[in-house]
C-alpha cells in the first residue's frame, strides 16, 4: 500500500498544490513570512512550469521514443514483418476502468485502454482472416463486479473481433500480475504487445524479466511532432500537466521495478497502471 500514497504524494499536482498550502499557511499565520513567501513561490513555479511542459516534454518524449512504432498498414513491407506477422497472439493491457451503468462502455474505460484497444483492434485486422491470431486482452477487477479485460472485450467484439479469436486475462492487477498471469500462454514464441508510449519501456522490461518476448507496439502518444506552431502553444495547458504526471508515474515504476528485481521479488505489485 504504501508505494501507492507515496506515489500518489510526488504526483506534479499534488506536489505544486502542496506547496501552496504550505506557502499560504506560513504567510496568514505570519510564521515566517520570508520561508512562506518562497515556498509560494516554489509551488507557482512547479506548476507553471509544468503546465508548459517545460522540465517533463523532453522526457516524455524520452520514454515514448524508446521503441518504434509498429504501424498497422505498414506490416507487410515492414523489416520486421515475418517474426511480427508469424507471431500467434496481439496482447493489449488495460488501464483503467470506471463503472457507471448510465453511460456507453466506451466510456467505463479510461482514454488510455481505449486508445490501447483500438491499436490492438486495428493490428489484428492487418493479420490475414484465418492466420490464428488472438487478440489478448490482459485487465483485473479493481472494483466492481466486472473486470477491465470483461468491458474491453465487449468493445472489441463491437470493433469486429470474433469471439473465437478473442482471449481474455481478467486477474491481473499490474504490469507484473499480467506478465505472469499470461507466461503460461505466450511461452517462448514472439507476441505483439499493445500498450501506451510512455509505459512500453516498463511492461517491456517486466516482460523480458518473465523469459517473454514482446515485439513493441506503442500508442497513444503525448508527445508527438505537428508541423508549425499554434497560438495556443503559448498559454500553459492541462494536458501537459497530466503528461508530466504519466511521466512521473512511469520513473516511479520503473524505480519501484529496479528495487523488487534486487529483491528478487518480481511478483509483487509494481505500480498501478490506471492511467487517465
Amino acid at each position: 500500500m504504501w508505494p501507492y500514497v507515496l506515489a500518489d504524494l510526488l504526483m506534479p499536482l499534488t506536489v505544486g498544490l502542496g506547496l501552496l498550502l504550505a506557502g499560504m499557511v506560513g504567510v496568514w499565520l505570519n510564521r515566517g513570512p520570508i520561508r512562506g513567501r518562497v515556498i509560494l513561490t516554489l509551488g507557482v513555479l512547479v506548476l507553471v512550469l509544468l503546465s508548459y511542459g517545460i522540465g517533463s516534454s523532453a522526457f516524455t518524449r524520452y520514454l515514448e521514443r524508446q521503441h518504434p512504432v509498429l504501424l498497422a498498414d505498414q506490416l507487410e513491407t515492414d523489416g520486421r514483418s515475418p517474426r511480427v506477422m508469424s507471431t500467434k497472439y496481439i496482447v493489449v493491457l488495460a488501464g483503467g476502468l470506471s463503472m457507471d451503468p448510465a453511460l456507453p462502455l466506451s466510456s467505463w474505460v479510461s482514454h488510455a485502454s481505449l486508445v490501447r484497444l483500438v491499436e490492438g483492434v486495428l493490428l489484428y485486422h492487418q493479420f490475414p482472416k484465418f492466420s490464428g491470431v488472438k487478440l489478448v486482452i490482459s485487465g483485473g477487477r479493481r472494483s466492481g463486479p466486472v473486470s477491465e479485460a470483461d468491458v474491453m472485450g465487449e468493445l472489441a467484439l463491437g470493433l469486429g473481433v470474433p469471439e473465437h479469436d478473442l482471449l481474455l486475462e481478467s486477474r491481473s492487477q499490474d504490469t507484473a500480475g499480467q506478465a505472469l498471469a499470461l507466461k503460461p500462454m505466450l511461452q517462448h514464441a514472439p507476441f505483439i504487445l499493445v500498450t501506451s508510449a510512455v509505459h512500453m519501456p516498463r511492461a517491456v522490461r517486466v516482460f523480458e524479466a518473465q523469459g517473454l518476448h514482446p515485439i513493441p507496439a506503442p500508442t497513444g502518444f503525448w508527445e508527438k511532432d505537428s508541423p508549425g506552431s499554434e497560438l495556443s502553444e503559448w498559454f500553459p495547458r492541462a494536458g501537459q500537466l497530466l503528461a508530466a504526471e504519466h511521466v512521473v508515474h512511469e520513473v516511479l515504476g520503473l524505480a519501484w521495478l529496479t528495487l523488487t528485481e534486487s529483491g528478487k521479488l518480481l511478483g509483487t505489485p509494481l505500480h498501478r497502471d490506471a492511467t487517465p
